[in-house]
């Protein structure tokens, strides 16, 4: 299944860029390359209206509610499992930055 108007190449440029900033920022060694990081991660943001649209355009009309009840958790959950991996891994150096 696809989405009719075509927004299926937006989320996923969008979710790609939230994937490269998140490399950028394991990867920094300064805090000005992580706030960038923190930048180009956060186009995925973007993408989460989109997933209820799309979601609510290509499903029948009886099946919509269990797919935006299903669509709302998921996001939750996926912010509370990065909260708690962040924690983990500052855990030992609260810079969060190799000494």
């Amino acid at each position: 299944m696809t989405d009719y108007w075509g927004r299926k190449c937006f989320v996923i440029a969008t979710i790609l860029c939230g994937t490269a900033g998140c490399i950028v920022v394991y990867r920094s060694e300064s805090i000005g390359v992580a706030i960038a990081g923190q930048v180009i991660g956060s186009f995925a943001g973007t993408a989460q209206p989109l997933t209820h649209a799309i979601t609510s355009e290509i499903l029948p009309r009886r099946y919509r509610p269990w797919a935006q009840t299903t669509v709302s958790p998921s996001v939750a959950l996926a912010g509370i499992v990065a909260t708690y991996t962040g924690g983990a891994f500052c855990k030992h150096d609260p810079c969060g930055f190799p000494t």
